[in-house]
């Protein structure tokens, strides 16, 4: 029987290593981070530190792309069959389909709010130069919306980046005839046992109440700074809501408003609503 290869694609700061380690808390699962990042030089593995000490990542970055997933899979411990890994980014995933013949591949399609992540990228565009280029890129890529993105509220950029990013996304995912299942953050957030459950199934594997604590379990790969604190919390879910008092009216209407927005949310069946994005079906 095929092993699955599952990659989680998504917008930077949608809770893909979230995702990842309730999924690779799976007996017979693993979470491997952004394997695209941790093959790097000097990347560091979560629990290893250096990767040249790492029994799973340790010499990765030096194989050919066809070797780096069997490598990942023969080094796994005993048991595994499913391997995930949250990079997340069009052009990684990509270059591994011809890995169909070997795995079963599947896509899982994180979405996050706009509003959360307007708050997210405002906070780390904090320079005028970083933030100028945001407008820019936004602007190239919807020439018909330039005035706006250049000259108005900074809220227009973000909303034709997510919009970007995304459409990226889905486009990708609707040309490359593998299965996929898409889910918003809201909906793992606010009732993380039955949407893990679901995508837990859709993987090929049963669902174990213990994925729920997924702090513990050894994660090797990439891991995100503020899961620490989740660790010493011991808390499953992340229901973040700080874009509510970050945002202005006005950029809540903007986003609320937005046809373009609906108009994608609609294609992608999910709805938002005052605390995120949900499924509809």
């Amino acid at each position: 029987m095929k092993k699955t290869l599952v990659f989680i694609m998504s917008s930077n700061y949608s809770g893909s290593h979230y995702l990842s380690q309730l999924l690779g808390s799976n007996s017979k699962a693993i979470h491997v981070g952004e394997v695209k990042n941790v093959i790097k030089q000097n990347h560091e593995c979560y629990i290893c530190g250096d990767t040249d000490n790492c029994s799973l990542f340790g010499g990765l970055g030096g194989l050919p792309k066809e070797e780096i997933y069997p490598t990942l899979f023969d080094r796994a411990p005993e048991g595994t069959r499913i391997l995930v890994d949250n990079s997340k980014k069009v052009g990684w995933v990509q270059q591994f389909l011809f890995l169909k013949k070997i795995y079963n591949i599947k896509i899982i399609y994180l979405l996050r709010d706009p509003r959360a992540l307007s708050r997210r990228w405002a906070i780390r565009d904090i320079n005028a130069l970083q933030h100028f280029r945001v407008r820019y890129k936004s602007a190239k890529r919807f020439p018909s919306q330039s005035l706006p993105i250049l000259f108005g509220d900074p809220v227009n950029a973000y909303i034709y980046r997510w919009l970007e990013q995304n459409q990226r996304i889905s486009n990708f995912i609707e040309s490359a005839g593998v299965e996929t299942i898409v889910t918003t953050y809201q909906e793992l957030a606010s009732d993380t046992s039955k949407a893990l459950a679901k995508l837990t199934n859709f993987i090929g594997a049963k669902f174990e109440k213990e994925q729920i604590e997924y702090w513990n379990f050894d994660h090797h790969g990439t891991q995100k700074d503020q899961y620490e604190w989740v660790k010493k919390q011991g808390i499953s879910a992340h229901i973040d809501l700080r874009w509510k008092e970050f945002l202005t009216e006005k950029q809540h209407r903007l986003i609320k408003n937005s046809a373009p927005l609906h108009e994608f949310f609609h294609r992608m069946h999910v709805e938002m609503h005052d605390d995120g994005l949900y499924l509809t079906t």
